[in-house]
């Protein structure tokens, strides 16, 4: 554990769950503009489909950038949604994997354990002041 400037207690942890929100956000700003690219280039089948999927897509990248700030202020908060969605990541993975697409697959769940285990093992203040974890 290292003090920042601050007082902020960071760990390893705290920061590994850090950078695995941080890098699902920037993956779904990316999948968020490849949508709209096919809309405005024409190649959506569906506009209507593809403009709710950027915005579904738009809204979740939010609250991961939402969650990966909270890490690095040192919030107790984020940990729960952050096991939470990467529990609903292995789903994804493995239905990935089914569909031949092993190397995605293997990306996913490898992201997703991480962000898990950094979340579960990160160090949090309580109400109280004292170190949890």
């Amino acid at each position: 554990m290292v003090p920042s400037a601050g007082g902020v207690v960071r760990d390893r942890m705290r920061t590994l769950a850090t950078v695995v929100c941080g890098v699902e956000s920037l993956a779904l700003w990316a999948f968020c503009a490849f949508y709209l690219w096919e809309l405005g280039r024409g190649g959506a089948e569906d506009a209507g489909r593809a403009v709710m999927s950027a915005l579904l897509i738009a809204i979740v990248a939010i609250a991961l950038a939402v969650l990966a700030r909270a890490w690095v202020r040192g919030r107790g908060w984020p940990n729960t949604p952050t096991v939470v969605w990467n529990t609903l990541l292995l789903p994804v993975s493995w239905s990935l994997a089914q569909s031949g697409q092993q190397l995605v697959a293997g990306l996913v769940a490898v992201v997703a354990v991480a962000g898990i285990v950094g979340a579960v093992r990160a160090r949090t203040e309580g109400a109280d002041g004292r170190q949890d974890g």
